[in-house]
This record gives structure tokens, sequence and C-alpha cells, in this order.
């Protein structure tokens, strides 16, 4: 058993945990965290501009997302690890970011919830991020912008 989430977390078989993103790039255990919860059907994980930039960078399609290895955004701790892997365990990994959900509503107790990185896109409730109606700025704005941030937000006075 994989136990990087149950160290501080005691799931049992009728919780479900949704982690918002940025699994990664934070630590020396991102790619260890990426696969323990890749290996839990009741753990979903939303894109983070961390796994996006990650999934950018690794396969190369959309662009070689070189900010990853900023030294502020943690990339290159990630990037050590994910080297370090045996070939299907790094199209494993792959695999899976490929397939987080951008945003995903959900209805608990009669209230609705739109759940998602940082912001969300109008008239969408679950959808995965490589889903053919959204594109590339799409996503990026989802995991990127935030309306919430008052400082980037905020007239001038």
């Amino acid at each position: 058993m994989n136990t990087v989430i149950s160290e501080g977390i005691n799931l049992t078989p009728e919780d479900h945990l949704y982690i918002l993103g940025d699994m990664i790039d934070r630590g020396q255990d991102g790619i260890r965290i990426l696969q323990d919860v890749s290996s839990r059907p009741n753990v979903t994980c939303l894109l983070g501009n961390h796994e996006y930039m990650m999934w950018n960078y690794v396969s190369r399609h959309i662009f070689k997302d070189l900010n990853w290895l900023n030294p502020s955004n943690g990339g290159m701790q990630t990037l050590s690890e994910y080297r370090k892997l045996m070939p299907a365990d790094r199209a494993s990994v792959k695999k899976y970011l490929a397939e987080l959900f951008l945003q995903i509503e959900l209805t608990v107790e009669g209230t609705t919830f739109l759940l998602s990185h940082s912001s969300f896109l109008s008239g969408y409730g679950t959808v995965k991020w490589r889903d053919k109606s959204i594109t590339a700025a799409d996503v990026s704005n989802v995991v990127w912008y935030s309306p919430w941030r008052s400082f980037e937000h905020t007239e001038p006075q």
C-alpha cells in the first residue's frame, strides 16, 4: 500500500478526496505523490498549473514549457525524479496527467460546487483538460488566472 497520502490523511473507502492541483514541485516527493494518487480510486486530482507545465515539458505536445524549470517553480526537482523512472512508469505518469480533470461539478447535500485549480470555464460542468472542446488558452486561463487575486485585478487608485 502506498503511504504518501495515508501518512497524513486517514481516508476510508467511503471518503473521496479532491486535490485541486499542484501536487508536484514543492519538494522531493512530487512524482511519488502523483503515483500514489493515481492508484487510489477514491482520490481525484484536478489539473493545476504545475501539472500543466510538467505535461507540456515532458510531452512537448503543446510547447516545451521552459517556465517549469524556473527555480521559483520547482520543476527541476520533479524532472529529476521523473527521469529516474523506468520508461513504463514515465508513460503512466504522462497518461495520468493527460487524463486529469480541468474542473468538476459536484453536488453535496443539495448544494452544487464547481471545483477547479484557480478559475473556471463558464458554461461547462465537469470537463477534462484535454477535451476536444477546450482550447489551450482555456486551459491556461483556468490553471493560471485567479479572479480572487486582488493585486492582479484591482484598479489603480
